[in-house]
């Protein structure tokens, strides 16, 4: 996994601005993920979401930011929060959900399902991701 210029300033910037560790970030034409290290989500947020804020006026980018874990299951579970996912099942490289929050989790015009499938890709090498 290597990162350009554009993805080490985020990073360099989103630590400065929240002080939490960030592991990884993706930037698409849509927005910028922020993958910050296990138990710093809080910091990572801020008090009623002003860090996620300050970032996105300075920006002018939509900006995610998912917790990392290095279990496939509970990064999936991270990915959808606050989405309640009644199983994951990861074979042959799929990871298949069973969920009654469809909508939710696919997101606004696929926006969460395609950054679930990039994640899962980058760090799990799961090719697909299916809801049902």
């Amino acid at each position: 996994m290597k990162l350009g210029k554009n993805e080490l300033e985020y990073i360099q910037f989103f630590e400065g601005v929240t002080n939490a560790r960030v592991k990884d970030c993706v930037i698409n034409e849509e927005n910028v993920i922020i993958i910050v290290e296990q138990g710093n989500m809080g910091p990572a947020i801020g008090k009623k979401g002003e860090n996620i804020k300050k970032i996105k006026n300075k920006t002018n980018k939509d900006v995610s930011v998912v917790e990392y874990a290095p279990e496939p299951k509970k990064f999936i579970q991270n990915l959808f929060a606050p989405a309640k996912l009644d199983e994951i099942e990861i074979k042959d490289s799929q990871a298949i959900i069973l969920t009654k929050e469809r909508k939710r989790v696919i997101g606004q015009k696929g926006t969460r399902i395609k950054r679930a499938r990039t994640l899962m890709k980058r760090y799990f090498e799961i090719q697909d991701i299916i809801i049902r």
